[in-house]
């Protein structure tokens, strides 16, 4: 006499063995989805600051504050091509492409 209980557990095996595999990819799915935004929301803020010192280093060269050295106006200046090499590697890595104002 034939049973059917082992095609049975082999079925709920196989069944096992197939939900575990898309419960870890759901899971590996979600956790890569949870990644993305926590670097994008990290990369925001970053160019938040970045933009909010290019604002204060454009007052400051426009001498709307006030005269400055020559020697501060030379640190400015490398102040504000560290700051933009900053923002465009930060765009670079957030996949944003900036092109010339107005288009």
């Amino acid at each position: 006499m034939i049973t059917t209980i082992p095609i049975l557990v082999l079925t709920a095996c196989i069944l096992f063995l197939i939900l575990r595999d898309e419960m870890r990819s759901r899971t590996k799915f979600r956790r890569d989805i949870a990644e993305r935004d926590l670097l994008l929301a990290f990369s925001q803020q970053l160019k938040n600051n970045l933009t909010i010192n290019k604002w204060y280093i454009e007052l400051l060269l426009s001498r709307q504050s006030g005269a400055l050295h020559i020697s501060q106006l030379e640190f400015l200046k490398q102040i504000e091509d560290a700051n933009e090499s900053s923002i465009e590697l930060l765009n670079k890595a957030m996949g944003i492409e900036v092109g010339p104002a107005g288009k």
